[in-house]
């Protein structure tokens, strides 16, 4: 992989762009959103963890710095109502999320959890 591609995050409907050369700052930001203790590593809790709060908290870092007017809670509010209603969007939207972000913080493994390969490169199109 020679870089990082630009990145599309959805919500609400709309796609709000991160340009390749802010990926790595946003990665970090994101990174700092879920990681709570020193001993943690964000890609552990993504996979094994995934406390909705933090995943929600994590995904709203994102789209703010793709430009997307999210306020504070808003995105966890969402997840909450879906799992109140007792919808199957609920999961959908948390697991979304999680792959909204391997997405953007770990391109190579995000494309091996969706059994694709490096030949599958392009521009990254993310759920949320």
């Amino acid at each position: 992989m020679a870089g990082f591609d630009d990145v599309t995050l959805e919500w609400g409907g709309q796609g709000y762009r991160i340009p390749a050369r802010e990926v790595l700052r946003v990665v970090c930001l994101v990174e700092d959103a879920l990681i709570l203790h020193p001993d943690e590593n964000a890609i552990d809790v993504l996979l094994r963890k995934r406390p909705p709060a933090r995943i929600a908290r994590a995904f709203e870092v994102a789209l703010r710095a793709a430009g997307a007017p999210v306020a504070e809670g808003e995105v966890h509010l969402e997840m909450m109502r879906a799992l109140a209603e007792g919808s199957p969007d609920a999961f959908r939207a948390t697991m979304e999320a999680v792959m909204a972000l391997l997405a953007l913080m770990a391109p190579p493994l995000h494309s091996r959890l969706l059994g694709s390969g490096p030949e599958d490169s392009g521009k990254k199109s993310l759920a949320g």
